[in-house]
């Protein structure tokens, strides 16, 4: 698809490429900090889920909820004009943020007394054969991943951080 979110100086990052039940394609990404600090920041100027140079726009951008939570949602066209839609949610020691900013307040005051690991989730979808039902595929994403263990304790689980 061309989609390469950019989360420079991040400790560990995936993504994975799924079809699901229609043939349509899915996308999660993840980015995981286990300490942030200058140029490698969760939130920062050269972090970004559409990426960085790559000719990918954001059209329009909001807050969702439902049955999965909170997600911040934005519609996107690559360089062919092709829409998208992404979801995302920012995590800061196991507490989830749909907006991005909230979270690096909490990381603010939660790393004053000891590391806070932290993370970004996205998960995409084309919109095909529109936008409302890339949203339904995602939202399927969505409470298929909240029913499974949160990102951050998948890697501790995994071994990537203590």
């Amino acid at each position: 698809s061309g989609w390469r979110p950019s989360y420079p100086g991040a400790t560990a990052t995936g993504q994975r490429h799924y079809r699901d039940g229609a043939a349509t394609d899915l996308e999660v990404f993840q980015a995981y900090y286990a300490n942030q600090r200058q140029g490698a920041e969760l939130v920062g100027q050269d972090s970004s889920l559409v990426g960085l140079d790559r000719g990918w726009n954001t059209l329009e951008e909001r807050v969702v909820d439902g049955p999965s939570g909170r997600w911040r949602e934005l519609t996107v066209a690559d360089v062919a004009g092709s829409r998208s839609l992404i979801r995302a949610r920012w995590y800061v020691d196991r507490r989830a943020f749909a907006e991005p900013r909230l979270s690096q307040v909490w990381y603010g005051f939660a790393s004053l007394w000891r590391p806070a690991p932290s993370a970004v989730l996205a998960i995409r979808a084309d919109c095909l054969p529109d936008c409302a039902a890339a949203a339904a595929r995602l939202e399927g994403l969505a409470q298929a991943i909240a029913r499974d263990v949160g990102p951050i304790d998948r890697l501790r689980t995994a071994g990537v951080i203590p």
